[in-house]
C-alpha cells in the first residue's frame, strides 16, 4: 500500500514528536512505500543517519518549508506554533499535486499529535487516519500551588482552548472525514465529542524498535550502598520535576547517599537551577543537557529508579525506554505514564485527593521503602522488561492498521 504519512517531526536518534515521525516511517517502511511530508530542516538529519539507503528504498521523503519571505528563522521559537498551522496550509496545497504523481491508498497524520488542531489532508478524499492524538490531558488546580503565577495561567488558557477548540469547523469536519481517529490515552478520547467516538481507539504513538538485551555484568547493582536516582525530560514546569526536588530534599535529610541526574534542558531550566539551590541540594545533583536517544539507552542501566511525576503528559516515551532497560519508573497516576507504567515495572502515586505536599511526601516516601527493601528493587527490574514487550513499535503500528474500522481497505492495507 503506498501511505502519505505527515510527519512534521520527523529526525532519526530524537525522542518525543520527532522520534515518533521517524519510527511509524520505518516500521511502515518495512510492508508499505511510505512517502513522509517533513520539514526541510530534517533533511540533514535523516539522509546522514547510517541506515538512509536502507531505509529510502521504501520511503520517500517529501520535504517542504514554509518560503522564506515570510519570516519564519525558529521553528523552536515562539512562534512555532504559526509556523505549524501555516506548515500544514501548505502541505494541503503540496499533497494535492503528490497524490497526482503518487498512487496515494491512504493518508496518515502522525505528528504533530494533538487533537485540538485540524488536518487539512482529512480533505483530500482519501482513507485518513488521525493520530494517534494527545492534548487532552490535564491535573487538578490544586496540585499548581507550587508554580509560578504565569505557569499557571498557561495552563488555565490551555484548558480554555482545548474546551473551545470543539467548536471549530475545521476540526469537527476532520473528525468527521476521519477513517479512524487514535487517541494516546482516554483523557484525550474524553475530549473529542461523543459522535465521534464510534470511529476512534485508544493507541499509544510510543513504541520500541527492539527490547534491548541487557547481562548481569551490565545491570546495576541493586544491593549498593546508595540510590542513583534519575529524572529525563524536557526542564519545563509541567513535567514535574519541581515535585522531585522537593522529594529528593526529604530524602537527603534521612539519607544523604542518595544520588540524583537530571538530563535535559528547557525553557524553566533556570526555575529548577533556582529551586535546588534554595533547598541547599544542588551539590547532590548532576545536571546533564540534553544527549542523544543512543547515549541515553546506554546509560540507563546505571541507575536504580526514573522518577518522572508529569502531570499532563500525553504518552512518555522516557518511561517505556526506561522500563525496556530494566529502569523501574515512579510516576503519578495521570496522563500516559499513569496508563503505561503498572506495579511490575515502577510504582504509580495517586494524586486522588491529595494535595502537592503529600505528592511530594510520597514520592519520598517510595524511594526510601524500596531503598530500604532492595529485593523489590531487584523483583521490579526482572519484570520491567516483560512489560516493555507490549510497546514493540510492530504492535503499536499493527494495532492502528489492523483495525477493525480499516476493514473495508484491508486489500490495499496489506
Amino acid at each position: 500500500m503506498n501511505i502519505l504519512l505527515s510527519a512534521f517531526a520527523c529526525r532519526p536518534n530524537f525522542g518525543s514528536e520527532p522520534g515518533v515521525g521517524w519510527n511509524f516511517t520505518v516500521e511502515l517502511a518495512k510492508s508499505h512505500q511510505v512517502y513522509v511530508a517533513t520539514r526541510g530542516e530534517n533533511r540533514k538529519a535523516i539522509e546522514q543517519y547510517e541506515e538512509y539507503e536502507k531505509i529510502s528504498k521504501n520511503v520517500t521523503f517529501l520535504y517542504y518549508d514554509l518560503p522564506t519571505w515570510m519570516g519564519f528563522k525558529d521553528t523552536e521559537s515562539s512562534t512555532a506554533h504559526l509556523y505549524y498551522f501555516l506548515w500544514q496550509i501548505g502541505v494541503f496545497f503540496q499533497a494535492k499535486r503528490w497524490l497526482l504523481r503518487y498512487q496515494i491508498d491512504l493518508i496518515h497524520h502522525i505528528t504533530y499529535g494533538v487533537f485540538r488542531i485540524p488536518s487539512l489532508l482529512a480533505f483530500l478524499g482519501k482513507p485518513f487516519i488521525f493520530g494517534p492524538l494527545g492534548g487532552g490531558e490535564k491535573y487538578p488546580f490544586y496540585l499548581k500551588k507550587g508554580l509560578k503565577k504565569r505557569h499557571i495561567l498557561i495552563d488555565l488558557f490551555r484548558d480554555l482552548v482545548n474546551k473551545l477548540s470543539i467548536y471549530n469547523p475545521l476540526l469537527r469536519q476532520t473528525f468527521k472525514n476521519s477513517t479512524l481517529i487514535a487517541c494516546k490515552n482516554l483523557e484525550t478520547l474524553k475530549q473529542i465529542p461523543s459522535k465521534y467516538h464510534e470511529r476512534c481507539i485508544i493507541n499509544t504513538e510510543i513504541g520500541l524498535q527492539e527490547i534491548p538485551r541487557i547481562s548481569e555484568s551490565q545491570s546495576q547493582d541493586s544491593t549498593q550502598m546508595e540510590l542513583k536516582l534519575l529524572y529525563v525530560g524536557r526542564l519545563v514546569y509541567w513535567k514535574g520535576l519541581h515535585l522531585v526536588l522537593e522529594a529528593f530534599a526529604l530524602l537527603l535529610q534521612k539519607k544523604p547517599n542518595y544520588q540524583l541526574t537530571i538530563i535535559g534542558n528547557g525553557n524553566d531550566k533556570q526555575w529548577f537551577n533556582k529551586q535546588a539551590i534554595k533547598l541547599n541540594i544542588n551539590h547532590k545533583i548532576t545536571w546533564i543537557d540534553r544527549i542523544s536517544q543512543e547515549h541515553l539507552f546506554s546509560i540507563y542501566q546505571n541507575y536504580d529508579l526514573m522518577v518522572f511525576p508529569s502531570l499532563r503528559e500525553a504518552g512518555g516515551n522516557v518511561v517505556i525506554e526506561a522500563i525496556a532497560h530494566q529502569l523501574p519508573v515512579i510516576c503519578l497516576d495521570l496522563g500516559g505514564p499513569g496508563e503505561h507504567i503498572t506495579e511490575k515495572c515502577g510504582v504509580i502515586i495517586s494524586t486522588r485527593n491529595k494535595n502537592e505536599q503529600k505528592i511530594i511526601r510520597e514520592i519520598a516516601e517510595v524511594i526510601q521503602y524500596i531503598n530500604c527493601n532492595r529485593g523489590v528493587l531487584s523483583q521490579l527490574k526482572k519484570t520491567t522488561q516483560s512489560r516493555a514487550k507490549l510497546f514493540l513499535l510492530e504492535k503499536i503500528v499493527s494495532q492502528i492498521y489492523n483495525h477493525p474500522l480499516l476493514q473495508k481497505h484491508r486489500e490495499s492495507v496489506y
